[in-house]
């Protein structure tokens, strides 16, 4: 059984730096929704650098997490490689419950993540329209006729706000 001790400690190792990195990147998307309804676009972009860098060490984590997996198989003597719920039940019991429990894990925080996720979009969208309709509004009133002191039957050029000599 020692050698299976390794390659489990080496994928839950690696399982548990992907749900600290998961955990950090779910801290940003909070803080993003809060920077969204505040408008400070200075931190929104420091945020997304920090998403950005978040990300790429998960995807850096990713080729070695694969490579655990397959040693873990290669192990339990398992002729193709298989997601950590199709070979759990072939750990011991002790090993079972502390992958169940990562992998739970890992999931709530992916949940949630998602759900932050499609809030920003919803808060982005909201913001997004907000400004179209205050264009649409500019512009309509830019392009209103002037009727202060013109001959109305004359005018032909739109009014603008700002007098051009000014």
């Amino acid at each position: 059984m020692t050698n299976l001790q390794q390659p489990c400690a080496n994928l839950r190792r690696n399982l548990q730096q992907h749900l600290l990195l998961a955990r950090r990147l779910l801290r940003f998307t909070k803080e993003q929704s809060e920077v969204l309804v505040s408008g400070d676009i200075r931190r929104l972009s420091e945020i997304e650098e920090q998403q950005r860098d978040t990300i790429a060490q998960q995807q850096a984590l990713e080729p070695q997490r694969e490579e655990a997996t397959r040693a873990l198989i290669a192990v339990l003597g398992l002729s193709k490689e298989s997601r950590l719920t199709e070979f759990l039940p072939n750990l011991p019991l002790e090993e079972q419950k502390a992958f169940t429990q990562i992998r739970k894990e890992l999931l709530k925080v992916q949940e949630e993540l998602s759900e932050v996720k499609q809030r920003n979009i919803r808060l982005l969208e909201n913001a997004l329209e907000f400004a179209q309709v205050s264009l649409e509004s500019l512009t309509q009133t830019v392009f209103k006729t002037s009727r202060y002191g013109t001959n109305l039957m004359a005018l032909s050029a739109p009014a603008f706000l700002l007098d051009s000599r000014a």
